[in-house]
């Protein structure tokens, strides 16, 4: 079985209320895409796949979301305590993960941890929400930025999460968040982040063919 068989698996098994059971997948998916965002490829050695770490941050931020609804409040930090030692390394270790440009990917690496923190109930997000913003004020092309795989599919998760508990959110907010401001997007997640969270923990599940 491949990375997307145990993140389609999680998703058929939260969809049915086995919370607890899809979380165990989504943590697997998120392992199996970790083992696999490092390059093989001839010239490639040693380099990072980036969306492949965007992958693992949505699945274990997903089995962790999943361990508190099924009241594994411990295993949820633990999946959120991983989640946050990875992207520190990246953060701070893996030139190729950056490229020449390392705002955009650093204030990624920054908003990852707000969020890790967020979910996992692990000290306050704003300190690293705040880093990244510094981060994003200094990128010019945002919304090219927006559309990259890793930062696509974060957004797109709270966004699904947002509509399946009832959390409003403008037309126009949607947009700017989605697809065309970075800046917009932290101050979004900062402001709102969790208690979109909280929405979808009281509700005891969410609504997603997506995820």
């Amino acid at each position: 079985m491949s990375e997307r068989d145990y993140s389609g698996t999680a998703r058929n098994l939260r969809a049915a209320g086995k919370t607890k059971t899809a979380a165990d997948y989504y943590t697997s998916s998120a392992y199996g895409y970790l083992m696999r965002y490092r390059r093989l490829g001839e010239g490639e050695v040693g380099s990072i796949y980036r969306h492949r770490y965007g992958y693992f941050v949505k699945n274990i931020l997903l089995g962790a979301i999943c361990y508190r609804i099924s009241g594994e409040e411990s295993r949820s930090r633990n999946n959120c305590e991983i989640g946050i030692r990875v992207t520190e390394d990246m953060r701070d270790h893996e030139q190729s993960f950056h490229g020449r440009n390392p705002e955009p990917t650093t204030g990624f690496c920054y908003e990852m941890i707000g969020d890790f923190r967020t979910v996992g109930q692990i000290e306050s997000s704003d300190q690293a929400y705040q880093e990244a913003k510094k981060c994003y004020k200094t990128v010019k092309n945002q919304h090219q930025w927006s559309a990259e795989p890793e930062f696509e599919l974060q957004i797109l998760v709270l966004l699904e999460l947002a509509d399946s508990s009832g959390y409003e959110i403008a037309d126009d907010v949607r947009a700017s968040i989605h697809h065309q401001s970075l800046e917009s997007r932290i101050q979004f997640k900062s402001d709102h982040f969790e208690a979109i969270i909280n929405a979808v923990i009281q509700q005891g599940n969410w609504q997603s063919d997506r995820f």
